[in-house]
Order: structure tokens, then sequence, then C-alpha cells
């Protein structure tokens, strides 16, 4: 039961290591887009830029949501 136990614990911290490696990727890419993004949007104001830059936002705000669950995660990893 222990070896069972065992391999069922280091699957589901090896699949949280590889969640994090992959959202640190996620999170560049995002930060080159967000960038990107508020830049070519930065001297447009009609309705339907502004549309965009508030989808884009509210979409930003999950990202970081996101981001910061991560970084539990990732302090709950390190305590192991």
């Amino acid at each position: 039961m222990i070896d069972i136990l065992n391999l069922v614990t280091g699957g589901v911290i090896g699949a949280a290591a590889a969640l994090v490696f992959s959202a640190m990727r996620l999170k560049s890419s995002f930060e080159y887009f967000e960038v990107a993004f508020n830049s070519y949007f930065a001297n447009r104001n009609d309705p339907a830029s502004r549309e965009v830059v508030e989808a884009f936002e509210s979409f930003s705000e999950d990202v970081h949501g996101f981001e910061s669950a991560l970084d539990r995660l990732k302090k709950a990893l390190r305590r192991k």
C-alpha cells in the first residue's frame, strides 16, 4: 500500500512540477504579448478598440490570478 501511495504522490508532484514549468513559459509569452498589445492599442480610442482592450484587461486579470495560484503551488512544492 505504501508503494502505491508513493507512486501516486510522485505522479502528482511530477504533474504539478510540469504545470509550473509550462506556466513559466506561458507567463513569459504573455508578458511579451501584453507589452505588444498595449503598445498597439495605446492611441486607439474608437469603440471597437476600447471593447477589445476591455476584454484583454479582463483576460489579463485572470492570467495574473493564475500566476498567483502557481506561485502558491511552487511554494508548496518546495516544502515537500
